[in-house]
């Protein structure tokens, strides 16, 4: 009898256990192959990144909310995955603040997680980055926001690379570009130099 009452109090601890191991969120590993891990010096963000929460930006990079600018000391790099099983890349800035990038593979084409966060961190500070760039360059990247006349390079470095399921090629003279989930921003060149965005 008492056997009995015994089980049902069991077998609920055990389904309890079972259920909070599966929706705690797994504890991030070291990022695998990338600079990240064989960087002998200090890493940087390689262009400005937009986010409204530090624990949900994503690998679109919604120009929405605050920026951390290209050029950004980041240290503590690791991976690891969210809830929604989305690999994630999360990093600490100079001053302390701690962000995750969420990837999601459907909005990159054939861009890993592994290339991802390759081009999102390199061992240059802003002065090597911006190297070589005229003053409306530099300005375009301070300010977020391109100037007519700037370089290719120098809108990657101000708005990122844009997601590859709508531009597959940086040799393309359109760029998509997302304002927030809603909004998309076409970015228009010609002869490599930006004119417009609409």
């Amino acid at each position: 009898m008492r056997t009995r009452k015994f089980f049902p109090f069991l077998l609920s601890v055990v389904l309890l256990t079972v259920w909070t191991s599966c929706t705690r969120s797994p504890q991030p590993a070291p990022v695998p192959v990338s600079k990240a891990e064989v960087a002998a010096g200090p890493l940087y963000t390689s262009y400005n990144l937009w986010y409204e929460k530090p624990t949900d930006l994503y690998s679109v990079n919604y120009q929405v909310g605050g920026i951390i600018p290209a050029g950004t000391a980041v240290t503590s790099v690791r991976a690891g995955l969210s809830r929604r099983r989305l690999q994630t890349v999360t990093f600490t800035t100079g001053d302390g603040g701690t962000y995750t990038i969420h990837f999601d593979p459907k909005y990159h084409g054939p861009l890993n997680f592994g290339r991802f966060v390759d081009r999102l961190f390199m061992s240059k500070d802003f002065a090597a980055l911006t190297l070589g760039f005229s003053r409306a360059e530099m300005e375009s990247v301070r300010q977020a926001r391109a100037e007519p006349g700037i370089r290719k390079e120098a809108v990657v470095v101000t708005y990122g690379y844009p997601p590859e399921h709508q531009t597959q090629s940086l040799s393309r003279n359109i760029w998509f570009y997302w304002q927030n989930r809603f909004v998309k921003r076409a970015v228009y060149f010609e002869k490599d130099r930006f004119i417009r965005e609409d």
